[in-house]
């Protein structure tokens, strides 16, 4: 979804309001929040994400009420492991031949009892 977040929806924040974004970049309209955060210096952000990435919209870096964070929202010990386990179990599920798994969760092929299943994310149900 694009600019879920833009001008009117900004507009009918508290003065004080945080903005957090570590979903996905395009949700909010970056220039409709520099232009924001300029004439709000009250209104804070957060952002993991961004609109364009790597590039950032125009006048967001010098915002000193936003808080820029270089898209490590994921960056855990756990889901970290979790994401190298996936990548080595769908090597291995595609080199042995294994079907794609359909469970709604992935978190029985971080088992070490795992199904002989191939975790892709691309296999996901739309």
């Amino acid at each position: 979804m694009r600019h879920l977040i833009g001008e009117s929806e900004l507009k009918a924040m508290k003065p004080n309001a945080v903005l957090v974004n570590a979903s996905r970049g395009p949700v909010v309209d970056e220039s409709a929040l520099v232009r924001h955060l300029k004439m709000h210096l009250g209104f804070r952000a957060g952002l993991d994400v961004y609109e364009d990435e790597p590039r950032l919209a125009e006048g967001l870096r010098s915002c000193s009420n936003a808080l820029l964070m270089p898209h490590i929202g994921s960056a855990t010990h756990w889901s970290r492991e979790a994401m190298s386990v996936l990548a080595a179990r769908n090597i291995i599920g595609v080199l042995q031949g294994w079907p794609r798994w359909n469970g709604s969760t992935y978190l029985p092929l971080l088992a070490d009892d795992a199904p002989q299943a191939t975790p892709s994310i691309i296999n996901l149900p739309q």
